[in-house]
């Protein structure tokens, strides 16, 4: 499950449930066609959550030096993390939400700490679930450090 990536986020998001659900777990009669074309057409069976909407993932490229790759590095990444400020009222009307920066602590941002691994190929990419862009009416999108190997001077 780890070493592919779809079922691996399907595992981080949603734990041991999101993969049996994509792997079409449970076993007893689960037919993957009707399940896809039923949903597709509208024609859904009911029993199942209905996912919310997510944020956009926010990809952030790292550049790394080919000594940091080869003896392995811990990078400091600070950032500013948009959040909806909640406010009264409903989403069916007048609704008002607003989005701010949100600061932890006087003129401080939120700090990720990001390791290169020892032997991290150009590409690998470090996923923080729900640190990506929020979304008024769901969950966050997911915050990916994608590793660059620059190439060496010589």
């Amino acid at each position: 499950v780890l070493s592919d990536k779809e079922k691996r986020a399907a595992y981080d998001r949603y734990g041991e449930e999101g993969v049996k659900k994509m792997m079409g777990g449970g076993g007893g009669g689960h037919d993957p066609f009707s399940s896809f074309f039923g949903d597709f057409f509208g024609g859904g069976h009911g029993g199942g959550e209905e996912e919310r909407p997510r944020g956009a993932d926010v990809v952030f490229d790292l550049f790394v030096s080919l000594e940091e790759v080869y003896v392995g590095h811990f990078v400091e990444v600070k950032r500013k993390k948009a959040v909806y400020k909640q406010t009264s009222g409903t989403r069916k009307c007048n609704c008002r939400h607003e989005m701010r920066t949100e600061q932890i602590g006087m003129g401080r941002f939120q700090m990720f700490q990001v390791e290169v691994e020892v032997g991290a190929h150009d590409g690998h990419e470090q996923v923080f679930i729900g640190e990506g862009e929020p979304h008024i009416e769901g969950e966050p999108g997911d915050l990916k450090i994608r590793i660059n190997v620059e190439k060496h001077p010589r």
